[in-house]
């Protein structure tokens, strides 16, 4: 999204294209940042300036089947809801996004003490917002 921004930003019109029916993808498990800024707040706040752009097309629940042509002269083609339109474009950015790897190793699945980083974020989010209780891992 941040790219869209930025090349909508410079007067350039983008699709942006995503598989899902939201937009976000692992970033909506994140709550804050190591410095305790609002990854959420952040989150909002760019999905509000995509949605209000004039020069950024949205297209959720999509996939692109098919890219073909040259730098400056792309035609891409996306599937939405079983339907296909077609882009013209002069640039393709790949963004894949990111999956949380879950160990085989560690003990991770045998002990509720071995964690991924986004079951920290959470079990911490939820500690914060419920401050009353101590959380059972503390």
């Amino acid at each position: 999204m941040t790219v869209a921004l930025a090349l909508a930003d410079q007067g350039f019109p983008v699709h942006l294209v995503e598989k899902t029916d939201q937009l976000g993808g692992t970033i909506r498990e994140i709550h804050r940042t190591l410095d305790h800024d609002d990854v959420q707040a952040f989150l909002a706040q760019a999905i509000e300036r995509v949605g209000g752009s004039k020069l950024i097309t949205i297209h959720l629940g999509s996939h692109v089947s098919k890219v073909e042509g040259h730098v400056g002269g792309f035609t891409s083609k996306l599937i939405t809801d079983g339907q296909t339109s077609e882009i013209k474009h002069g640039v393709v950015i790949v963004a894949t996004g990111a999956t949380e790897q879950k160990p085989k190793t560690f003990g991770y699945g045998q002990s509720d003490q071995v964690l991924t980083q986004l079951e920290l974020s959470d079990r911490l989010a939820e500690a914060r917002c419920c401050s009353l209780s101590r959380p059972r891992w503390q």
